[in-house]
C-alpha cells in the first residue's frame, strides 16, 4: 500500500520513502528514526542529515534565548565580567568536544530561573549532584563541614 502525504512530492510504501531534502527514494534503513513522524523516520536520510551544515553559534545563541532569556551579548558580557573563568573555582574551561573547548555553562535557580553566573563543566555538575536548588545552601555547609574533618 503507498500512501501520499499531504507534504508535496512525500511517498511512503512501507518500505522506503523520498528524502525531502535529496528528493531520492531510499529504504527506510537510510533514515533515522523518529517516532513523531507517521513513517517513523526522519524527513530527511541519514546522508543528508551527516552532510547539513552546523550552526553551532546559532544553536547556542537560541538555547540562550530560550531557557535563560539571555542574548549573546548578554553571554559575553556575563563572560568578560568573570574575566572568562568560572564564578566558583576561577578556572578556564578545558573539556573539549568535537569543536575545540565547549563554553562557560550557564548556571542558574532552577525555581526562579535566575542567571548565577557561568561555571565551568566540573563545577556546573558538581551543583547538579549537590541539587542546590532542592536541597538548598545548608547541604553546601554539611559539604565542607564534611571535608574539614
Amino acid at each position: 500500500m503507498t500512501i501520499k502525504s499531504s507534504k508535496v512530492g512525500v511517498m511512503f510504501d512501507g518500505k522506503s520513502k523520498r528524502c525531502s531534502k535529496c528528493k531520492k527514494v531510499k529504504l527506510l534503513s537510510e533514515f533515522h528514526k523518529r517516532k513523531k513522524d507517521y513513517t517513523g523516520t526522519c524527513g530527511w536520510c541519514k546522508e543528508c542529515m551527516n552532510n547539513r551544515p552546523y550552526d553551532k553559534q546559532g544553536n547556542h545563541r537560541r538555547q540562550l534565548k530560550y531557557k535563560y532569556s539571555l542574548t549573546m551579548d548578554d553571554y559575553d558580557k556575563l563572560s568578560a565580567q568573570q574575566n572568562n573563568v568560572c564564578a566558583i573555582c576561577n578556572k578556564p574551561e578545558t573539556v573539549k568536544n568535537q569543536w575545540g573547548i565547549i563554553r562557560l555553562a550557564v548556571d542558574h535557580n532552577h525555581t526562579t530561573g535566575e542567571v548565577r553566573g557561568l561555571l565551568c563543566n566540573a563545577c556546573n555538575r558538581a551543583l547538579g549532584f549537590l541539587d542546590v536548588d532542592h536541597c538548598g545552601v545548608p547541604i553546601v555547609e554539611k559539604v565542607i563541614d564534611y571535608l574539614s574533618h
